[in-house]
């Protein structure tokens, strides 16, 4: 592709989410221009009809093909499958939101189109990411390492899947690429909901504990039965604590030192490494592997809520 060319993006899906990612294309993105939107809400068509191309289904944006460079989706997991179906077979990058898939069966089948036509495909696990994520990982030796993160907070209960599955899978991916060996067990838990949000929601706050081979172990709680939005890692290496606060005026301390990191939001480095694949032709499925492997764990996980065990894998 022309480096001097701005890569023209069209976004699938401006709900709540959506809107964040097209504005971080707009004011985030100098070198990407937002082409089209794919929306059936007359608001979001109204606001942008008169300065890009609006259609109303994906079906259309596929007959405009030779318009834009990529898609990204902001749609929930259970249409993910369908859109991939329909853009893969046509050499469309594609840039999808977690989960991935909204089980195991489906992960593998995605992986696989993504293998037969050889892919550019990215999973938004944006803490892989994160700078203060980066910054951390650098500094890590490759001994084990303890990690407590802890996602989520009151919102509602999403339409087509659990707080566990719409949370952790952020930080089981991140989890995933800190420890870097393989996963031996895991065990999921509810906890309680505090008293102030036992109201007519669905609330579930879930423990899961990850084990990996050379000792390192991974606690995240997750859910939407936080009373406050949270979003924390603290992981220890030896003598080493790495505190990560989302949003907090000094985001990440190491052994209680503020330490400079990149400003940017997780989102807008996460949509810029997916601009650097198209751009470069990128069909390096690593992340994305590791995206249908947090898919298996979080089965696994409902598995072990249900059966209220351990499982060893």
């Amino acid at each position: 592709m022309n480096s001097n060319k701005k890569l023209n993006i069209a976004v699938v899906g401006v709900g709540r989410w959506g809107k964040n990612v097209v504005r971080t294309i707009v004011e985030e993105m100098p070198n990407a221009r937002l082409s089209h939107i794919v929306t059936s809400n007359p608001a979001v068509k109204s606001q942008y009809e008169n300065k890009l191309s609006v259609l109303p289904n994906w079906r259309m944006l596929l007959e405009h093909r030779d318009e834009y460079d990529c898609i990204v989706a902001a749609l929930p997991p259970d249409i993910n499958l369908e859109l991939a179906k329909d853009v893969l077979p046509l050499g469309i990058p594609l840039f999808i939101e977690k989960p991935l898939a909204m089980d195991y069966e489906g992960a593998q089948t995605l992986l696989s189109l993504a293998q037969q036509n050889k892919s550019i495909i990215q999973v938004n696990h944006i803490d892989l990411y994160n700078p203060a994520v980066d910054e951390i990982r650098s500094r890590l030796s490759e001994k084990p390492v303890s990690i407590k993160g802890a996602i989520g907070a009151a919102y509602g209960h999403h339409a087509v899947m659990s707080p566990l599955w719409e949370y952790s899978p952020h930080f089981i991916a991140a989890a995933l690429k800190i420890a870097m060996a393989p996963l031996i067990s895991l065990q999921a838990t509810y906890l309680p909901i505090p008293k102030s949000l036992q109201d007519n929601e669905r609330r579930e706050l879930v423990l899961l504990t990850l084990k990996f081979a050379d000792g390192s172990e991974a606690e995240i709680r997750a859910g939407n039965g936080m009373e406050d939005k949270t979003r924390t890692l603290d992981i220890r290496q030896e003598q080493d604590q790495y505190l990560f606060v989302d949003r907090a005026d000094v985001p990440l301390r190491i052994n209680k030192q503020a330490i400079s990191i990149d400003t940017r939001l997780p989102l807008t480095k996460s949509l810029l490494h997916f601009a650097d694949k198209v751009n470069n032709q990128d069909i390096d499925l690593e992340d994305f592997i590791s995206g249908v492997e947090v898919i298996r764990i979080l089965e696994l996980a409902d598995r072990s809520l249900q059966e209220g065990k351990t499982i060893k894998l």
